[in-house]
Order: structure tokens, then C-alpha cells, then sequence
């Protein structure tokens, strides 16, 4: 299989032109989705949330039945500790997230 190269941009053009470039390609009907490495059914809307070496991990344990994993649905509650609610843990684990909710107890 091989892909056609198109140039978007080349110095000296306009925005304009490569946008144009960018949205005369057309999608191919046939594509199907990339097999997707690291994953499990447990991590299913979770990869954003759980960076990929740590996947690899758990994907590694769980195939070697070192570990078991279940995935369970909780239901939302107050958050008790400040530490929680304070702490970015976006930015500790270095993963990107679409954002948190939270409720601060009472």
C-alpha cells in the first residue's frame, strides 16, 4: 500500500492556499481504524487518561496473568480531601485530559 503525498504549504504561500490544499483532500471511503496498541477493553475512553507506557505495562501484566484488571463504574460523589482538589494531576502525570469535574465536600 502506498500513500500519495500532497504538499500543504510551502514558504511564500498564504494561509488561504494551504487551507485550500488541506480541504481538496478527500477522505478515502475504504480506511478503516488503526489497529490500536496497548489498549484493553478496561482502558476503552480512558487513553487520554492513562499514558501509553503505563498501558504498555499493564498490557504486558495482564497478558503474562500477573494481574487482573476489572473496570468499575463509580458513582459520583463528594471529594473529601483538599489534596485532590487542589493537586494538578494533569500536569504530575503528564497526561492531557478534557477537563475534570468535581464536587468539594462539605
Amino acid at each position: 500500500m502506498s500513500a500519495e503525498l500532497t504538499l500543504l504549504w510551502r514558504r511564500g504561500d498564504s494561509l488561504a492556499a494551504a487551507l485550500e490544499r488541506l480541504h481538496a483532500i478527500k477522505a478515502d471511503p475504504t480506511a478503516g481504524r488503526v489497529p490500536r496498541d496497548s489498549m484493553l477493553p478496561e482502558f476503552e475512553g480512558l487513553d487520554d487518561w492513562v499514558p501509553r507506557p503505563y498501558r504498555e505495562a499493564l498490557c504486558a501484566a495482564v497478558s503474562s496473568n500477573v494481574i487482573g484488571l476489572e473496570r468499575l463504574l463509580l458513582p459520583d460523589g463528594l471529594v473529601a480531601s483538599e489534596i485532590a482538589l487542589t493537586r494538578d494531576w494533569r500536569v504530575m502525570y503528564g497526561v492531557r485530559c478534557r477537563g475534570i469535574r468535581h464536587k468539594r465536600g462539605s
